[in-house]
């Protein structure tokens, strides 16, 4: 009777890691470093924790167009709120999200990128972002970076976070893993 269960036990262990791979631990870090370090650049504080998604409930954030991005190769997505260093700290004063989506490779974070078109900006490094007043979007590396107003009065904040993560992005992009690295 051990060896059978033995077997059962080996069996379940070995099926439960062939579902799809999960982000490492490390990705998680590597985001919040990108996202801290652009902060501090920027003057900004962070409101409250990070919000973390995986490709089984990105549609809790972006319901509609979970499936078009899990389709494209989404991994991650690390949602992070700010607010300018001294802004008002009520929870009903406006602030500026930054969402750093790990799309796993260059070519799918352009994928689910819209042509910027009339409306785009250069960011520090050449990236060329969709730019809206109070958004601002663009592909860097294996990440899609969307960084938006959630008030008025915050244009300024969003500038420059989406600089700020541009600049810092692109200096992580020489370590193979790093975020906008040479990708998986």
């Amino acid at each position: 009777m051990r060896p059978v269960l033995a077997f059962l036990a080996a069996a379940t262990f070995a099926l439960a890691g062939c579902g799809k791979v999960g982000p490492a631990p490390a990705d998680r870090a590597a985001m919040a470093a990108v996202a801290q370090s652009a902060a501090a650049s920027a003057a900004a504080r962070q409101v409250g924790q990070i919000t973390w998604y995986t490709p089984e409930d990105l549609h809790e954030y972006i319901d509609g167009m979970a499936p078009r991005y899990v389709e494209a190769g989404f991994r991650l997505l690390a949602h992070s709120e700010w607010r300018a260093a001294g802004a008002d700290a009520s929870a009903t004063s406006p602030y500026v999200a930054a969402d750093l989506y790990d799309m796993d490779a260059p070519e799918y974070a352009r994928k689910v990128f819209e042509d910027p078109g009339a409306g785009s900006v250069t960011l520090p490094g050449g990236i060329e972002a969709y730019a809206d007043p109070g958004l601002i979007e663009f592909p860097a590396g294996r990440y899609l970076v969307r960084v938006q107003a959630r008030g008025k009065g915050q244009e300024a904040l969003v500038r420059k976070l989406a600089e700020a993560l541009a600049g810092a992005l692109a200096t992580a992009a020489g370590a193979p893993d790093a975020p906008g690295g040479g990708g998986r």
